[in-house]
């Protein structure tokens, strides 16, 4: 039927259909894909959730908003309405795998639901991903939120957020960093399982220390050794362990020697099981260094960081106008240290004069005020 409609009145009916039935009408038939691709996406990503079965769709720097859902029929969990339209399956390619989903309605959300046996439970998702890009013509950045041992069966990932409803052991950690590159952003919670070993940190390593941006909420298994080979960006490591005043003593030192071009921020917090010692000393770490005071000829007072996993503190820490500055004479870069009985901070100054915003939520319970930094949202 639509189809016997003038042109331009079939981009108008579909420029007023949802992005999910825009989708499902371009695996309906080559002709319908065609005519979808003239009316411009509202999104330019897609995450992935396996935490919660759902493909999601975002703008660049914006929250998510689900797509699609998806289920099993083995898993009780998957407890959506299922009342199946039978005689209306779809077949999902993806990399050589052929699989015959069957669609319901979501009794709520109205959204899509894709079943499938479970057997394609970690392929799935990523052929849906796979066939919006394309459908849609947006990049095909790929973006999973997920339990480590439900991740999905790809070797590559451009941003990772790991929910941590498991406590996998240090071995399946190992086994999946050894297997599995994320380029840009990864934001782990690396608790193992209750009575057994620490993560080794030469195992999780060469994929992760090329992590353009790092944030891990358990750092026990972080070592001088691991830190001195990171070659990201950007990096926040909270109940750190093993790393005391001398570690970042010679972490500076490396830096004003050169190591690490491509460093803009990194944030080590110590946890309160630290074995040498639990807090940074200020003034030991800063004595072995000529430090200058804020000098607004030469940098902005406020910090930008990078576009790495948003967080949220209770101050806002990228102010640096009372904070101390070293300059490296290879190349002239300014970098703040700024140094707390647990925390210790280096902010390099790439850009000395980028706009910098702060930015502030309020949690909805406490109606406490948050300063937000980062501004990946996935």
């Amino acid at each position: 039927m639509l189809f016997h409609f003038p042109f331009l009145v079939q981009i108008e009916i579909i420029s007023q259909l949802d992005t999910f039935e825009r989708f499902i009408l371009c695996l309906c038939s080559k002709k319908s894909k065609r005519l979808v691709q003239n009316v411009l996406p509202d999104f330019d990503a897609t995450v992935i959730d396996m935490g919660k079965s759902c493909l999601k769709i975002q703008r660049n720097g914006e929250k998510s908003k689900d797509l699609i859902l998806w289920g099993t029929y083995e898993n009780p969990k998957d407890d959506f309405t299922r009342t199946f339209y039978w005689n209306r399956g779809i077949w999902i390619k993806f990399k050589g795998n052929i699989v015959k989903c069957r669609i319901s309605i979501h009794p709520t959300s109205g959204l899509p639901v894709f079943w499938f046996h479970s057997d394609h439970r970690k392929i799935v998702p990523l052929a849906l991903h796979d066939a919006i890009c394309k459908m849609f013509k947006i990049s095909n950045k790929l973006q999973i939120i997920s339990d480590l041992l439900e991740f999905p069966n790809i070797e590559v990932v451009d941003n990772f957020k790991e929910t941590g409803y498991s406590l996998p052991s240090a071995d399946q950690y190992e086994e999946f960093f050894s297997n599995v590159t994320i380029k840009n952003c990864a934001s782990l919670v690396t608790w193992c399982s209750f009575n057994n070993r620490k993560i080794n940190a030469e195992d999780i390593g060469p994929n992760l220390i090329k992590t353009n941006h790092l944030v891990c909420c358990n750092s026990d298994w972080l070592t001088e050794d691991w830190l001195f080979k990171f070659e990201g960006k950007s990096a926040i490591f909270y109940n750190v362990v093993e790393l005391n005043n001398e570690s970042v003593i010679s972490l500076t030192k490396k830096w004003i020697d050169g190591k690490f071009p491509s460093l803009i921020s990194l944030m080590i917090g110590l946890g309160s099981t630290s074995e040498d010692q639990n807090f940074f000393d200020k003034d030991k770490i800063l004595e072995n260094f000529e430090t200058f005071p804020w000098n607004p000829n030469e940098r902005a007072a406020r910090f930008k960081y990078p576009s790495s996993a948003t967080q949220k503190v209770d101050k806002d820490i990228l102010d640096c106008s009372q904070e101390v500055d070293i300059k490296r004479n290879c190349d002239g870069l300014l970098a703040t240290v700024i140094v707390e009985p647990f925390w210790f901070q280096f902010f390099v100054w790439h850009e000395p004069f980028a706009v910098s915003i702060p930015r502030t939520c309020k949690d909805p319970f406490t109606n406490k005020t948050f300063f937000e930094y980062g501004d990946l949202e996935f």
